[in-house]
């Protein structure tokens, strides 16, 4: 039986308690309690995978309806950071007050992170119905902006040498991509559970995201690779950079679950119904191949069934998909009803939002700073 971080009275209280945060109240004194029972049941979850000895986060979660809430939560701190952070990292912001944004920012990667724990579980994401197009959009996008941006350099220079509006953007860049990769496990995650959800998410799958040719783009560019400021190279692995070692695996774990993401999807018994191979779709998949040598494959031996795959897709043609079957799309609404939140439309709601989170909830974050430093080193005491 291994160690806890909360009991079980604790993990239903958090959990049945638990609401999406609202844009105004990100970074308020009042919010930093709850950020603090979010990332409790983060870490909980965590060791419960570890200790594989019970699923008490998980199932609190499936008896409350509360899966659906990450996903908002996630949601809402993805309109903050692309719209809100870069308003604050134009103001003057104290050194002092950079860990409280960073909480903030840092808070999305909580709320996904939990959510990719529990999308672990089948149930889980079945649980979500309607929302999981929510969900795969949100995952999509957050692929996307590490497809459109540069690999975050590993900074070996103290943070403390750097300006505030530098250590702010290097703090975003990394959770940027940390909840790339952990995308790319939630997709994986989806496809697995196509017959559990509605049918519009696998049309969405193919037809509206493209999600194979994404998968493909993202291999093609190891993102879980990178070259740090010292000229050594670094592999991606647990949300953070670690050195490669000449013992290390052929494929680390963030590549391998690309892979295995894109086997999910490209083996799927509906892709013949939705997706069209074409010559450019055939040829950037084929390129593939020559990734599949023998040392990953004795690593991950289910790509041996992608490889196969692919293998035939050079050379022999799929059937194309006959008359597509009539599915009405769901509109993804969350984002837009978050952005719209506030006293009249979108673009006064930012200006509105600046002024409550870009100054008076940083004045509680000065209060907030010294409140979480303190609950921290608790936890520490307690574990």
């Amino acid at each position: 039986m291994g160690e806890h971080i909360l009991e079980y009275p604790e993990i239903e209280i958090y959990t049945s308690s638990l609401s999406p945060s609202k844009l105004d109240e990100l970074g308020l004194l009042s919010w930093f309690e709850c950020h603090k029972r979010l990332h409790m049941l983060y870490q909980e979850a965590l060791l419960e995978i570890i200790n594989g000895d019970n699923e008490t986060v998980k199932e609190a979660f499936l008896v409350h309806g509360k899966v659906k809430v990450l996903v908002l939560e996630a949601i809402t701190l993805s309109v903050w950071r692309q719209n809100i952070f870069p308003c604050l990292c134009n103001i003057q912001i104290s050194k002092e007050k950079v860990f409280a944004v960073f909480t903030v920012l840092y808070h999305e990667v909580t709320a996904f992170g939990l959510l990719e724990s529990l999308a672990f579980y089948s149930d889980c994401v079945e649980s979500l119905q309607d929302t999981a197009v929510e969900l795969l959009d949100y995952c999509v996008a957050s692929i996307l902006q590490i497809i459109n941006r540069d690999v975050p350099k590993v900074l070996h220079e103290k943070l403390d040498e750097l300006t505030v509006q530098e250590e702010l953007q290097h703090h975003e860049s990394n959770i940027v991509h940390n909840l790339a990769v952990k995308s790319i496990s939630v997709i994986r995650y989806l496809a697995q559970a196509f017959e559990h959800l509605p049918l519009n998410i696998t049309s969405r799958f193919y037809n509206n995201h493209d999600v194979p040719m994404l998968l493909c783009k993202v291999i093609e560019m190891a993102p879980w690779c990178t070259t740090g400021t010292d000229g050594k190279q670094y592999q991606f692995v647990d949300g953070n950079w670690r050195k490669r070692q000449s013992t290390d695996e052929a494929i680390n774990k963030s590549e391998g679950q690309a892979w295995l993401s894109l086997r999910q999807v490209l083996l799927d018994q509906r892709l013949l119904q939705y997706y069209e191979f074409n010559d450019y779709r055939r040829q950037q998949l084929c390129k593939l191949i020559r990734h599949l040598h023998d040392d990953m494959l004795d690593q991950l031996s289910p790509l041996a069934e992608l490889k196969h795959f692919l293998c035939q897709l050079s050379v022999a043609n799929l059937p194309t998909p006959q008359a597509r079957p009539l599915i009405l799309e769901l509109v993804a609404e969350i984002v837009r009803d978050i952005q719209n939140t506030g006293p009249s439309g979108a673009r006064t709601s930012q200006v509105w939002q600046l002024r409550r989170t870009g100054c008076q909830s940083l004045l509680s974050l000065q209060v907030g700073v010294v409140l979480w430093q303190r609950m921290s080193s608790e936890d520490v005491e307690q574990a």
